[in-house]
């Protein structure tokens, strides 16, 4: 699959879209991580439309471990580092109690051990990256309808059978598989000529979620039910997802505009947090409007300057493992 522009600023306005939610301006946060989860199994699935060679996933885990790892490994040495007296110093008891649970292990955010902590999402991406991987290494043996049915039944599955309990809160929260495996699914639909009409729709949908997302707090408030997970379950944000995903991918570049905020979707998603967290300790009184403007300010140089120093270098290495995948490919 050719790099899609659509896509690309789809992928920045979901970052900021979990900032929004986190600074309590309109919580679209929930919404943003199930369509980070459906892109994701998209594009990954995407490259592999005909399937999986056995001797291509090394180069596949390696190209995915050196996209995620290593700024959230930086992060967590940076917070392991920071004295505890800091924490007293700057931040309130409540976040700096999430401070220190964001550097929990990859399994304590896993299985939700630390309860539910930002961070919780890049551990069920990594395992998703192995669902993708199970997935597309089966597309080779399988035509498209059988594959699409069996990404069907493997959604089911970690939606009705896969639940992970939070010794913290007494619940449960599932792994997020489901909607891995919407994204790999709608993968098998090629991409042709752009069409003007489908980018629109995608448009459509896109604002009907954030015009949805204003009367969400009315709606818990009145019935004590959660908007998004309550009256409109993950099941059928996934197909949302999907479908809008689908529109842009074959529809007119209405997103590329957005494209320097794709660029540092992965840093912004990662630092936001935290900025957050100390801007809420020295910020006494709590506007959402300007507690965005200052967090997202601070987030986006920060993203930047990880980008162009962690995140490019490492790029540009898992880009010559695909570029030496492609002449293997080719030579054989």
């Amino acid at each position: 699959m050719a790099f899609n522009r659509n896509l690309h600023g789809l992928r920045g306005l979901l970052a900021i879209g979990v900032m929004i939610g986190h600074c309590g301006i309109v919580h679209i946060e929930s919404v943003s991580v199930f369509f980070f989860f459906v892109l994701s199994g998209y594009l990954l699935a995407s490259l592999y439309r005909n399937g999986m060679r056995p001797d291509q996933l090394g180069p596949y885990a390696m190209r995915r471990a050196a996209r995620l790892v290593p700024l959230y490994a930086v992060v967590l040495v940076v917070i392991a580092l920071v004295p505890n007296w800091l924490y007293d110093a700057v931040l309130r008891p409540d976040e700096a109690a999430k401070f220190e649970g964001i550097a929990a292990t990859f399994l304590e955010h896993l299985t939700f051990k630390c309860g539910d902590i930002h961070f919780w999402t890049l551990s069920q991406e990594a395992v998703g990256y192995a669902l993708i991987a199970a997935l597309v290494l089966m597309r080779s043996l399988l035509g498209v309808g059988p594959f699409i049915a069996l990404c069907a039944a493997v959604a089911v599955f970690f939606d009705f059978f896969w639940f992970i309990p939070m010794p913290s809160s007494g619940i449960v929260r599932p792994f997020y598989g489901m909607h891995f495996a919407i994204g790999v699914a709608a993968a098998q639909i090629p991409t042709g000529k752009p069409k003007r009409w489908a980018s629109a729709a995608s448009i459509v949908i896109l604002g009907a979620i954030l015009v949805a997302a204003m009367f969400g707090e009315a709606i818990k408030s009145t019935w004590d039910v959660p908007f998004w997970e309550g009256i409109i379950p993950p099941e059928l944000w996934g197909l949302i997802a999907a479908a809008a995903i689908l529109g842009l991918a074959h529809g007119s570049d209405v997103l590329g505009r957005f494209g320097f905020f794709g660029t540092i979707s992965y840093g912004t998603y990662v630092f936001h947090y935290l900025v957050l967290l100390i801007v809420a300790s020295l910020d006494g009184a709590h506007n959402p409007l300007v507690t965005f403007l200052k967090v997202g300010s601070i987030t986006f140089a920060l993203a930047w300057l990880s980008y162009r120093y962690i995140e490019a270098p490492c790029i540009r290495w898992a880009a010559s493992l695909r570029r030496s995948e492609q002449r293997a490919t080719e030579g054989a």
